[in-house]
């Protein structure tokens, strides 16, 4: 009888360990929490730095002359999507240069309408290296990540002068980390990354940074 009395209690405490928190009748709702796979989508603003002169080719209307593209610092939008577990996370990343890709000869004449602003766009891993202490409070709040990926870019610029803008499509790998904020599923985060934009014809190849801050939601 006594043993039947402790199982019953024993069961009884298990089911108010493990029930629902609640207020008042109502589930109490569930700040964040490890998951296997989340959704994350977010925001994001900075500058992105680029090197200025992307580009030449010979002007083809005549006198030998060389315009060149240049792409200099300028404000920056983006949106990202993806998925991620407390360990690793995928995410597509589009980022755009709100600067238009300037065009001028070698003698300082400016060129205009010759260019249009650039579109980056990246397939990234992100890797949380501190993953162990996601189940403390300081693991919960702040993450730290690394991220690689490759991607592309695209540049629309005339450097011929003579059949208008081409689209070029260049190939790019990008590397950076940064940190996340959490406060229950919603996050900022700030980010520094490099892309390795790669040569595409009149296109040189190219380093630019990206440095934003972004808001965004885990859910």
């Amino acid at each position: 009888m006594r043993t039947a009395g402790r199982r019953v209690a024993a069961l009884l405490w298990l089911l108010l360990a493990t029930r629902p928190q609640t207020l008042g009748g109502v589930q109490a709702p569930q700040r964040w929490a490890p998951c296997v796979w989340c959704v994350t989508t977010g925001l994001a603003a900075g500058a992105l730095l680029a090197p200025g002169e992307i580009g030449r080719a010979a002007n083809a209307t005549g006198g030998g002359e060389q315009l060149i593209a240049y792409l200099g610092d300028a404000f920056a939008l983006g949106i990202r999507a993806g998925l991620e577990s407390d360990v690793l996370g995928v995410e597509l990343v589009l980022l755009l240069g709100a600067n238009r890709v300037e065009v001028e000869n070698e003698f300082g004449v400016r060129f205009p309408n010759h260019g249009e602003p650039p579109v980056l766009w990246t397939g990234s891993v992100l890797f949380y290296p501190l993953f162990p202490l996601r189940h403390t409070a300081l693991g919960r709040r702040l993450r730290p990540f690394v991220v690689a990926g490759l991607g592309g870019a695209f540049v629309s610029v005339d450097l011929d002068n003579i059949e208008g803008q081409t689209l070029y499509h260049s190939w790019q790998e990008s590397v950076g980390g940064g940190i996340r904020f959490f406060s229950d599923h919603s996050f900022v985060e700030l980010r520094l990354t490099r892309q390795r934009v790669h040569r595409n014809g009149p296109l040189h190849g190219f380093d630019a940074h990206a440095a934003t801050v972004a808001l965004g939601i885990r859910f």
